[in-house]
């Protein structure tokens, strides 16, 4: 009889451990995410890309939606259409939206996605953005369709790099 009473015991017991653990991670627990990107050739992000420009940012902004997510949008000045002269103005400032960012009250890291830095020049491998809350494009493959260019001091282009994460 002492046997079935400890057994009993023991069983309450685990339940109650377990349940208070989910209660625990129930509480606690944040939406986690994660980014696959497979690395394509030149080629493939050409054939792509709907647009294809160079141009420097001019202004970057954030916004986070109702559920929570945030969104970066880069505004570039083009100065070259290299693809894609039927959906890009180059007189025309062009917005670039991505997730991930942050406002003042939330934050929303998102692994691979493009850093921009105003008056930085870029390279961008683009598609158009039709899901988005105003008209604009996004990069193709996030950060790997956006390549800085570095120039010396007589403006020659020095080199093109892909963007780091």
């Amino acid at each position: 009889m002492f046997r079935g009473s400890r057994s009993t015991f023991s069983s309450a017991r685990r339940i109650a451990i377990a349940a208070s653990v989910f209660a625990f991670i129930s509480i606690t627990a944040t939406v986690a995410t994660a980014t696959s990107l497979i690395k394509v050739s030149l080629a493939e992000q050409t054939r792509a890309a709907g647009a294809i420009v160079r141009g420097r940012v001019t202004d970057i902004r954030t916004r986070a939606t109702d559920t929570g997510i945030v969104y970066t949008y880069a505004e570039i000045a083009v100065d070259e259409v290299l693809r894609g002269t039927e959906l890009v103005d180059p007189g025309s400032p062009l917005v670039v939206r991505q997730i991930g960012g942050a406002t003042d009250s939330t934050v929303f890291p998102v692994e691979g996605a493009a850093r921009y830095v105003i008056g930085q020049e870029y390279l961008l491998f683009l598609v158009p953005d039709y899901d988005g809350d105003e008209p604009g494009w996004f990069t193709h493959g996030m950060h790997l369709g956006v390549y800085s260019v570095e120039r010396d001091r007589g403006e020659i282009t020095r080199y093109v790099r892909q963007q780091d994460n």
